[in-house]
């Protein structure tokens, strides 16, 4: 077993014209094996984002726990979980909100191998932009004169090019056309099967889903069922 959930719970303080917290997740649990891709699809608000951010380890639960490689995650010390984060990756909805508007796409895709010290180089990164189906020329452009398909192709080449174990995937063909739903959801595959990676899918589209996904799971009212 690569990853494991138990009981997990987080809620958040509601707006100032209520009193007391919302729940976000209400005892998630569920479990991920090496190369399997789950999902967890539910409607907007359903808390599937949250649950997202707490696997990757992003954001800390209230209550529960979660498990890589039978390691509690949170009762690491923070170095040792910024190590275990290179591990597990996630993909967002939106990819032009988490690049730097001011760096090349060569830059942001070299900072995650700086930042886990690994060796890059420029060759390293023209292979990662052409296994997402990229051409090099690319690399030299800013994240504005790309498309969002593109941008979320180069979010994908990101993650992978420190070797995860794991990819947290939060909705990421929900902003895209038909056509790029289905070229982004070719190129997870094809990055899955040639890494052996596991994807934890998140989407409010439960065909697309199953295209994609081994088993699934449903977050209704907050409860992962």
């Amino acid at each position: 077993m690569l990853l494991k959930a138990v009981k997990l719970k987080k809620s958040f303080n509601s707006t100032w014209f209520k009193t007391g917290e919302t729940p976000a997740v209400v005892d998630a649990g569920f479990s991920l094996n090496p190369g399997e891709t789950i999902g967890i699809v539910g409607k907007s608000g359903a808390g599937k984002t949250t649950l997202g951010l707490m696997l990757a380890g992003v954001i800390k639960p209230d209550f529960g726990q979660i498990f890589y490689k039978g390691e509690d995650i949170w009762a690491l010390t923070r170095r040792k979980r910024r190590r275990m984060q290179q591990h597990i990756q996630m993909i967002f909805q939106h990819p032009e909100s988490t690049f730097n508007p001011k760096w090349k796409i060569s830059r942001s895709l070299m900072e995650p191998c700086r930042l886990h010290k690994m060796p890059v180089s420029e060759d390293t990164i023209i292979k990662w932009a052409e296994r997402v189906g990229l051409a090099e020329d690319v690399l030299y452009r800013y994240p504005m004169q790309l498309s969002g398909g593109e941008l979320q192709r180069i979010a994908i080449a990101r993650a992978m090019s420190i070797s995860p174990a794991i990819l947290v995937l939060d909705e990421p063909v929900s902003m895209l056309d038909t056509s790029t739903k289905a070229q982004i959801i070719r190129v997870i595959k094809k990055i899955q099967a040639s890494t052996c990676a596991a994807c934890i899918f998140i989407s409010h589209d439960v065909d697309i889903a199953r295209l994609i996904c081994n088993r699934m799971y449903k977050l209704e009212n907050h409860v992962l069922r």
